[in-house]
């Protein structure tokens, strides 16, 4: 609520402008007439709905930064509701208009139950998310741990946008999670509607399974669900071997460099191709299931990729003690500081633990994927 705006949106006014000028003196005195004459005309849900078209053209403009002007919609619907809560508690006579037509909205008394929190995160999230992205479509793929309320405190959705939509993806994803960081945590991904409805009909081999009646949370209403139209299992089946294996087979390839180094006691580059073994490895499963290919040096961030298509691999660094986390961490550094810098230190017995975890995860990622590959199969084929 105390986000501060920009100079852009807010310049420096002079200091009258500062003050209330639309206001007669009378009116600055009874500030509650104002309010009464606004909800007499107005109804909270005509006000939400104007607001959000505001919102829509202002974030479609091309020299926008969205997260201040989402900051400055959602403040002002909450001035609204305030002002809404504080007129429902006041006793105000009605107010005669000239419209003899119009008709009063009331205002309904105020309840203890109103100022109560919304009872599910999700719910509060997802009009987060609908508020910035005017989403088609929002699949829940996974909702991990409890609170003391029995809700999930971590939730990885897909979000799919309908074609007009041009606000990069990173810009959308900044906004919501500013705005979801004190509800949970949230994974996030976006596709354009249009290519999903299409990967779906082909019977994609990860998108055909989570992009189901299930796992849709949110539904605008403008576009039915597609139905898998399969002609050629075989093709599609060789399509994503061919996406996965020509990556893995890099990560495997590094994976030799890294023993080859090891016997010839250069540590620095045995930790460089254990790195890019592993983000090799975790591209090639991304690539071939998603159709995303992540261009990043950042195992934790692929790791996260992971988390909505291949959650199995999330045991290896993630799980137990901090001793694995820490070695993910040595990884992420050996990318540049064991090649171009002199502070890079990595013990031998850490090597070998590494040498374990990244051929376990090898291994891991290729049943994974022969797995995801036989749910296809069976499938489309179990009624045949």
């Amino acid at each position: 609520m105390n986000t501060p705006l920009n100079k852009r949106i807010l310049s420096n006014w002079p200091v009258w402008h500062q003050q209330p000028f639309r206001l007669t003196c009378n009116e600055i005195n009874n500030p509650h007439h104002i309010l009464k004459e606004f909800f007499t005309w107005y109804t909270l849900s005509d006000i939400r709905l104007c607001l959000k078209e505001w919102l829509t053209d202002a974030l479609r403009a091309e020299d926008v930064e969205a997260l201040e002007y989402v900051t400055l919609h959602d403040n002002i619907e909450k001035l609204i509701e305030a002002a809404w809560v504080i007129l429902g508690n006041e006793s105000v006579e009605g107010i005669d208009t000239e419209d003899n037509n119009k008709t009063e909205t009331p205002i309904i008394p105020l309840t203890p139950e109103v100022l109560q929190p919304e009872a599910d995160p999700l719910e509060r999230i997802l009009d987060i998310i609908v508020k910035i992205t005017e989403a088609e479509k929002i699949y829940l793929l996974d909702a991990h741990g409890t609170d003391k309320a029995g809700h999930a405190f971590q939730y990885d959705l897909l979000i799919l946008l309908p074609v007009k939509s041009q606000q990069p993806h990173k810009e959308l994803q900044e906004a919501i999670e500013a705005q979801c960081k004190d509800i949970a945590d949230i994974m996030i991904s976006f596709s354009k509607a249009v290519e999903i409805y299409r990967l779906i009909k082909e019977g994609h081999i990860f998108f055909s399974f989570v992009c189901i009646a299930e796992n849709l949370i949110y539904d605008d209403g403008r576009f039915p669900l597609p139905v898998p139209a399969i002609t050629d299992l075989a093709a599609i089946k060789t399509k994503a071997l061919e996406d996965f294996n020509k990556p893995f087979h890099v990560a495997q390839i590094f994976y030799d460099g890294a023993g080859y180094f090891y016997l010839k006691h250069d540590k620095n580059l045995t930790a460089f191709m254990l790195q890019q073994a592993t983000e090799h490895c975790l591209r090639a499963i991304l690539y071939a299931l998603t159709g995303h290919n992540y261009v990043t040096h950042n195992l934790q961030r692929l790791f996260r990729f992971t988390r909505q298509c291949a959650p199995e691999l999330q045991v290896f660094f993630h799980s137990g003690a901090g001793g694995n986390k820490n070695l993910l961490h040595l990884l992420y550094k050996a990318y540049v500081h064991a090649r171009y810098k002199d502070d890079f230190q990595i013990e031998h017995h850490q090597i070998q633990i590494l040498f374990r975890l990244i051929k376990q995860l090898h291994d891991k990622t290729t049943q994974v994927f022969q797995e995801k590959l036989d749910s296809l199969t069976n499938k489309f084929t179990q009624h045949d």
